[in-house]
């Protein structure tokens, strides 16, 4: 019965419970609500007497199942452990990440939650700006590259929402660090596309070589013949004791 509910397979687990006596254990809804199963859920626990611990929130965090967790939470008693902030931070969930602040927040307790949010900047930034989230509950330290004194090419896949729908972009910055080169997408999405962080998803973020450039403000730093205009130069004598302090007339120092 405990494999059963955590494939989601009702029917099954209704024919164990009325022909076989030997039941289930806790198992059994912890595991169906790790995969979303809130009607296995609500059946078990409308007709048995198991119950479930607090690893079923835990669980059901980690999938994003917003509904199993709302219903472990108005009708068991069991409530989470700190590890369902984390499974939220981790799967990107930020919806589910506020409510259990909003609920759980005291689950925290001494210990303080590391928070490992690998390209999930919406979030780190809602967890200290709104959350408000302190040093004696989340640890968030920035990873950085080891030499931070070579300048590198970032690739940035993102989605974000905007008013007529969901996009996915490619986007190429170059700077020292990762966390660099993301607040110059934010700011460019914020003043182009006027783009909010929260509906801005980083999918993935990578270092990529000179040959692979795709975007022409990139590629233009690896041309070996770069040069720029002199927009103003001044004119200088040919031998130094003809230089004079004062003139009768203005110079000129635009190129002509």
């Amino acid at each position: 019965m405990d494999n059963a509910a955590a494939g989601g397979y009702l029917d099954v687990v209704r024919w164990l419970h009325e022909r076989r006596k030997e039941g289930c254990t806790t198992a059994a809804m912890d595991n169906a609500a790790s995969g979303g199963h809130l009607d296995v859920v609500r059946w078990l626990h409308e007709n048995r007497k198991e119950g479930c611990t607090f690893a079923a929130i835990d669980r059901a965090t980690s999938g994003g199942h917003f509904d199993v967790v709302y219903f472990l939470h108005c009708e068991r008693m069991e409530g989470c452990s700190a590890k369902a902030f984390v499974n939220a931070t981790a799967a990107g969930e930020l919806e589910i990440l506020m409510w259990l602040f909003a609920n759980y927040r005291h689950q925290l307790g001494r210990d303080r939650l590391r928070i490992y949010a690998l390209g999930k900047f919406y979030i780190l930034h809602w967890l200290k700006a709104e959350a408000g989230a302190s040093e004696r509950e989340a640890f968030m330290g920035e990873l950085t590259e080891k030499n931070r004194r070579v300048v590198n090419n970032y690739g940035i896949w993102i989605r974000y929402n905007s008013r007529s729908g969901t996009h996915n972009m490619y986007k190429e910055y170059r700077d020292v660090t990762l966390c660099k080169a993301v607040e110059q997408m934010y700011a460019e999405l914020a003043g182009r596309h006027r783009a909010r962080p929260r509906s801005i998803q980083i999918m993935r973020t990578a270092i990529v070589a000179a040959k692979d450039t795709q975007k022409t403000n990139v590629q233009q730093f690896h041309d070996s013949k770069i040069s720029f205009p002199l927009s103003h130069r001044l004119p200088r004598a040919a031998e130094k004791h003809h230089n004079t302090v004062f003139k009768a007339s203005r110079p000129c120092t635009f190129r002509g």
